[in-house]
């Protein structure tokens, strides 16, 4: 090989293989403190937290370090006090999940020099909260929350 051959392939090796890159560490995940927050103070005797969720097929949130219910559960426990003689409020979880799908990929030439998006999450969470008090004449509230979000 001549000098210049192999300069060009050098180059092109060196090229290549500065193309491949190692995946990034992952992200360190704290567990969601809410002790920043003030408690909502509630005239009941008692709050109860129940786990009604739904969990559709493909739903990875087992596997992650604090699943939607759990997250739900613990702010439940951190900020609704209850603060009375009589009655009761209760956290129900609706819908708690963390859904994989995997995404189409290009295929062809194209598809190999095309950085694209192989995964996408959808998390989705619904409580409702609901508070009785038979001593005022059975008096009953509740509100509901939905939230949801999804990232590739």
């Amino acid at each position: 090989m001549t000098l210049r051959r192999c300069f060009l392939f050098a180059a092109a090796a060196v090229g290549l293989l500065s193309a491949c890159q190692t995946a990034p560490p992952a992200p360190k995940v704290e567990a969601a403190s809410f002790a920043a927050f003030a408690p909502i103070m509630l005239d009941v005797a008692r709050v109860d937290v129940v786990d009604n969720a739904r969990r559709p097929a493909g739903s990875v949130d087992a596997t992650i370090a604090v699943p939607p219910a759990e997250g739900a559960r613990r702010w439940a426990q951190a900020r609704l006090q209850a603060a009375g003689r009589d009655g009761f409020a209760r956290l129900t979880i609706r819908e708690a999940s963390i859904v994989e799908t995997q995404l189409p990929k290009t295929g062809g030439v194209t598809g190999m020099f095309t950085n694209e998006q192989t995964t996408r999450y959808d998390a989705r969470i619904a409580v409702e909260i609901t508070a009785e008090k038979p001593s005022a004449d059975g008096l009953r509230a509740s509100t509901q929350a939905n939230a949801s979000r999804f990232i590739t």
